[in-house]
């Protein structure tokens, strides 16, 4: 059996991409239906990835097993973010 996809861009907003996506086999339609996507900026992307992964380095389990930030090692930048400081 073979299946057919249709896919339309229909909005550009900004970074935000939205299609209309329809399918069908050989019995007719299957399905149809939106889908978005939102282009990135692939490095900036990573550079949060990886100042969160090293957060989540610095976390500590206390004696209940809950999760808590070792707060010397962190500090709160003018955008309200929380980085870990070297060190």
């Amino acid at each position: 059996m073979t299946v057919a996809a249709d896919l339309e861009l229909i909005a550009v907003e900004g970074r935000n991409l939205r299609f209309r996506v329809s399918c069908r086999d050989g019995d007719g339609p299957i399905g149809e239906g939106f889908h978005e996507r939102t282009i990135i900026d692939h490095a900036k992307f990573m550079a949060r990835l990886a100042a969160k992964a090293e957060l989540a380095a610095r976390l500590r389990v206390d004696s209940k097993g809950c999760k808590r930030w070792r707060l010397r090692d962190v500090k709160v930048d003018d955008g309200g973010a929380r980085q870990a400081s070297k060190g």
